[in-house]
């Protein structure tokens, strides 16, 4: 089955499932709140509950499509079949960012506020990218999904620290080391001008991340499923 093909049932499979009724349904009530606030407190607002919205769609949903699977025993049949390993990581990766991207776009639109599409888009697609590797890194040790939401919630908090760099509440370079630091520079470069040396640096270090991130997640990919004697 060619990856395209993987892709379009995979796209199925999440509407199956309501993943995207439960992601638009998140976006609505982030939109609710966001409407009733003036355009000043909305544009700065923005980029840290797109942020926020998306970490948690990643999260939750590739460990959702995780264990739906394992249920089902497809993951099984996967690694005995002839389509390499890497692919369903690579299928999840664009159809989860494909959903978050237009729970972003949707919620930027009907806010009204003007945006740089140019710079939002790329930056919506890191964001999703960041959390959906992390949320799989994280979740590929637990058979039991109530495990899962503690270890969750510990990297939620850890990732979402530049947060409060971003509302200037104490800020600290060591923001840099998490990979969602740049993700939110350019979520904010989106909404507002930002020089453009802090771009491209982002822009490179979310490409470094995403990578290294990816490389790491096809290692445990391997040794948690593919190498297991069960699923």
């Amino acid at each position: 089955m060619s990856l395209f093909r993987q892709l379009l049932w995979d796209l199925r499979l999440q509407k199956r499932y309501y993943f995207w009724a439960i992601a638009l349904v998140i976006s609505a009530v982030w939109l609710v709140l966001l409407i009733n606030l003036n355009d000043s407190i909305r544009l700065r607002w923005l980029p840290a509950l797109i942020f926020f919205d998306l970490s948690n769609i990643g999260l939750l949903f590739i460990a959702g499509c995780l264990y739906l699977e394992r249920r089902q025993g497809t993951l099984y049949a996967l690694v005995i079949s002839p389509v390499p390993c890497g692919r369903w990581l690579t299928v999840k990766l664009i159809s989860l960012s494909l959903l978050t991207a237009a729970c972003a776009i949707l919620i930027v639109i009907f806010s009204g506020t003007a945006v740089n599409w140019l710079l939002l888009i790329p930056a919506v697609l890191a964001n999703a990218a960041v959390f959906i590797l992390c949320g799989f890194l994280l979740v590929l040790p637990f058979d039991d999904l109530l495990n899962y939401f503690t270890g969750m919630a510990l990297a939620l908090l850890i990732l979402s620290l530049p947060l409060i760099g971003y509302f200037e509440i104490y800020v600290h370079w060591l923001y840099w080391l998490l990979p969602t630091q740049p993700v939110l520079v350019l979520l904010t470069a989106g909404f507002a001008t930002i020089d453009s040396m802090s771009i491209a640096v982002s822009c490179l270090l979310c490409l470094g991340w995403v990578i290294v991130l990816y490389r790491l997640a096809l290692q445990r990919f391997r040794k948690f499923i593919a190498e297991r004697p069960w699923i």
